[in-house]
Protein backbone atom coordinates (compact mmCIF):
# COMPACT_ATOMS: atom_id res chain seq x y z
CA UNK A 1 0.00 0.00 0.00
CA UNK A 2 2.73 2.17 0.94
CA UNK A 3 4.39 2.03 -2.56
CA UNK A 4 1.17 2.96 -4.19
CA UNK A 5 0.65 6.29 -1.85
CA UNK A 6 3.74 7.18 -3.44
CA UNK A 7 2.81 6.22 -7.28
CA UNK A 8 -0.67 8.24 -6.85
CA UNK A 9 1.43 11.26 -5.39
CA UNK A 10 4.02 10.71 -8.57
CA UNK A 11 0.98 10.80 -11.24
CA UNK A 12 -0.14 14.05 -9.75
CA UNK A 13 3.20 15.93 -8.72
CA UNK A 14 6.15 13.73 -10.44
CA UNK A 15 9.41 13.02 -8.62
CA UNK A 16 8.50 15.87 -5.98
CA UNK A 17 8.98 14.44 -2.55
CA UNK A 18 5.89 13.86 -0.47
CA UNK A 19 5.80 14.59 3.24
CA UNK A 20 6.28 11.81 5.67
CA UNK A 21 3.17 13.50 7.38
CA UNK A 22 1.06 12.75 4.19
CA UNK A 23 2.51 8.82 3.99
CA UNK A 24 1.21 9.06 7.12
CA UNK A 25 -2.34 9.96 7.13
CA UNK A 26 -2.82 8.14 3.58
CA UNK A 27 -1.81 4.81 5.31
CA UNK A 28 -3.19 5.35 8.96
CA UNK A 29 -6.52 5.14 7.23
CA UNK A 30 -6.14 1.78 6.52
CA UNK A 31 -5.20 1.12 9.78
CA UNK A 32 -1.52 0.81 9.68
CA UNK A 33 1.00 2.25 12.66
CA UNK A 34 3.74 4.40 11.98
CA UNK A 35 6.13 1.74 12.81
CA UNK A 36 4.84 -0.52 10.06
CA UNK A 37 4.68 2.77 7.59
CA UNK A 38 8.50 3.31 8.49
CA UNK A 39 9.66 -0.12 8.12
CA UNK A 40 7.76 -0.56 5.08
CA UNK A 41 9.67 2.85 3.31
CA UNK A 42 13.01 1.05 4.53
CA UNK A 43 12.24 -2.16 3.25
CA UNK A 44 10.81 -0.25 -0.06
CA UNK A 45 14.11 1.99 -0.55
CA UNK A 46 16.28 -0.68 0.24
CA UNK A 47 14.79 -2.88 -2.72
CA UNK A 48 15.28 0.23 -5.15
CA UNK A 49 11.43 1.33 -5.15
CA UNK A 50 11.50 4.66 -3.15
CA UNK A 51 14.55 7.25 -2.34
CA UNK A 52 13.80 8.72 1.40
CA UNK A 53 15.38 11.95 2.39
CA UNK A 54 16.41 10.51 5.85
CA UNK A 55 17.55 13.74 8.56
CA UNK A 56 17.32 13.53 12.49
CA UNK A 57 14.69 12.25 14.05
CA UNK A 58 11.85 9.62 13.78
CA UNK A 59 10.26 8.82 10.53
CA UNK A 60 8.56 8.20 8.37
CA UNK A 61 10.74 10.54 6.16
CA UNK A 62 9.84 12.42 2.71
CA UNK A 63 9.85 9.91 0.30
CA UNK A 64 9.36 9.76 -3.56
CA UNK A 65 9.75 6.97 -6.18
CA UNK A 66 12.24 6.13 -8.35
CA UNK A 67 11.79 4.84 -11.94
CA UNK A 68 11.77 1.39 -10.84
CA UNK A 69 9.08 1.53 -8.43
CA UNK A 70 6.90 3.57 -11.00
CA UNK A 71 7.68 0.58 -13.48
CA UNK A 72 6.90 -1.72 -10.73
CA UNK A 73 3.52 -0.43 -10.71
CA UNK A 74 2.96 0.24 -14.60
CA UNK A 75 3.59 -3.35 -14.83
CA UNK A 76 2.76 -4.81 -18.33
CA UNK A 77 1.42 -1.61 -18.88
CA UNK A 78 5.33 0.05 -19.41
CA UNK A 79 5.45 -1.25 -22.29
CA UNK A 80 2.47 0.38 -24.26
CA UNK A 81 3.54 3.44 -22.85
CA UNK A 82 7.17 3.20 -23.96
CA UNK A 83 5.70 2.06 -27.49
CA UNK A 84 3.37 5.46 -27.45
CA UNK A 85 5.99 7.62 -26.18
CA UNK A 86 8.39 6.17 -29.13
CA UNK A 87 5.98 6.47 -32.21
CA UNK A 88 5.31 10.38 -30.88
CA UNK A 89 9.38 10.60 -31.06
CA UNK A 90 10.30 8.58 -33.98
CA UNK A 91 7.06 9.26 -36.44
CA UNK A 92 5.86 12.72 -35.61
CA UNK A 93 9.15 14.10 -34.59
CA UNK A 94 7.98 15.47 -30.67
CA UNK A 95 10.74 15.89 -28.58
CA UNK A 96 9.29 18.20 -25.79
CA UNK A 97 7.81 15.99 -22.89
CA UNK A 98 4.58 18.51 -22.49
CA UNK A 99 3.97 17.81 -26.01
CA UNK A 100 3.83 14.62 -26.05
CA UNK A 101 1.66 14.68 -23.24
CA UNK A 102 -0.64 16.67 -24.70
CA UNK A 103 -1.17 14.60 -28.03
CA UNK A 104 -1.25 11.49 -26.54
CA UNK A 105 -3.48 12.12 -23.15
CA UNK A 106 -0.63 10.74 -21.03
CA UNK A 107 0.16 12.22 -18.20
CA UNK A 108 3.39 14.23 -17.72
CA UNK A 109 5.18 12.32 -15.36
CA UNK A 110 4.30 8.78 -17.09
CA UNK A 111 5.73 10.67 -20.46
CA UNK A 112 9.12 11.72 -18.46
CA UNK A 113 9.15 8.10 -16.93
CA UNK A 114 9.17 6.37 -20.19
CA UNK A 115 11.69 8.97 -21.67
CA UNK A 116 13.89 7.56 -18.62
CA UNK A 117 13.40 3.95 -19.47
CA UNK A 118 14.16 5.00 -23.16
CA UNK A 119 17.47 6.43 -21.99
CA UNK A 120 18.28 3.76 -20.17
CA UNK A 121 18.16 1.39 -23.12
CA UNK A 122 20.13 3.96 -24.85
CA UNK A 123 17.64 4.53 -27.67
CA UNK A 124 17.43 8.73 -26.78
CA UNK A 125 18.93 11.64 -24.92
CA UNK A 126 17.17 14.11 -23.02
CA UNK A 127 17.95 17.08 -21.65
CA UNK A 128 16.02 18.00 -17.58
CA UNK A 129 15.55 21.87 -17.42
CA UNK A 130 15.08 23.43 -14.48
CA UNK A 131 10.92 23.48 -13.49
CA UNK A 132 10.66 19.65 -14.78
CA UNK A 133 10.83 20.91 -18.57
CA UNK A 134 12.48 17.77 -20.73
CA UNK A 135 13.41 17.56 -24.27
CA UNK A 136 14.70 14.76 -26.03
CA UNK A 137 17.64 16.10 -28.23
CA UNK A 138 18.74 12.76 -29.62
CA UNK A 139 16.27 9.43 -31.30
CA UNK A 140 18.85 6.66 -31.63
CA UNK A 141 17.33 4.98 -34.85
CA UNK A 142 17.71 1.95 -32.94
CA UNK A 143 13.89 3.37 -31.64
CA UNK A 144 12.53 2.91 -34.72
CA UNK A 145 13.32 -0.82 -35.44
CA UNK A 146 12.37 -1.58 -31.65
CA UNK A 147 8.96 -0.09 -32.36
CA UNK A 148 8.42 -1.77 -35.89
CA UNK A 149 9.02 -5.23 -33.72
Amino acid sequence: FTLQVLYESFLDSGRTYISGETILSAESNEGLTLSLISESLEILEHQGYIEQLKHLGPGPYHARIQTYGVSTMLGNDESALLQKVGFCLTNDGMTDCAEIAAATGVVFPLVDHAIKCLEGQGLVKAVRAMGGVTFVHYVNPMLRRALSQ
